[in-house]
């Protein structure tokens, strides 16, 4: 019984994580797609990634440019991209 409630306490929280960084993955992809227009083949990658708490943020890479991370924030449920930095 104790293993269980200390399994349950740790997984929830690795549960959760995954859960939201998939979501925010997939909002940003519907973000770009449908609300800015770009296509699947112009998208490198979109990785979620942390930030300072509760702010999470979305890393994205396009094809065209596979050196410059873009990063956008999606906050309350609305996507706002909001280029916070590039590196090259």
């Amino acid at each position: 019984m104790v293993f269980l409630l200390l399994a349950t306490i740790v997984l929830i929280p690795f549960c959760y994580t995954e859960l939201k960084k998939n979501s925010l993955e997939k909002q940003a992809e519907e973000y770009l797609t449908e609300g800015k227009g770009y296509g699947l083949q112009e998208i490198k990658s979109i990785e979620s990634v942390f930030s300072k708490l509760p702010v999470w943020s979305v890393r994205v890479v396009f094809e065209d440019e596979s050196k410059i991370n873009y990063y956008y924030q999606i906050k309350s449920g609305n996507t706002r991209g909001l280029l916070l930095a590039s590196h090259f």
